[in-house]
């Protein structure tokens, strides 16, 4: 559900860069995306 979130707001933003290239809703955990950080439960707590 949170990279369903996450994804979703990338989707709104314009990344020139492409620093979220790597945002990818087929991997189970976002945790491992760039620029997300996550507690021990490896739940999202800051983007």
């Amino acid at each position: 559900m949170e990279g369903d979130a996450l994804y979703s707001l990338r989707s709104n933003l314009q990344d020139p860069n492409n620093v979220l290239q790597n945002w990818d809703p087929t991997v189970g955990n976002p945790c491992t995306w760039f620029h997300v950080t996550c507690n021990s439960e490896k739940s999202v707590t800051g983007v």
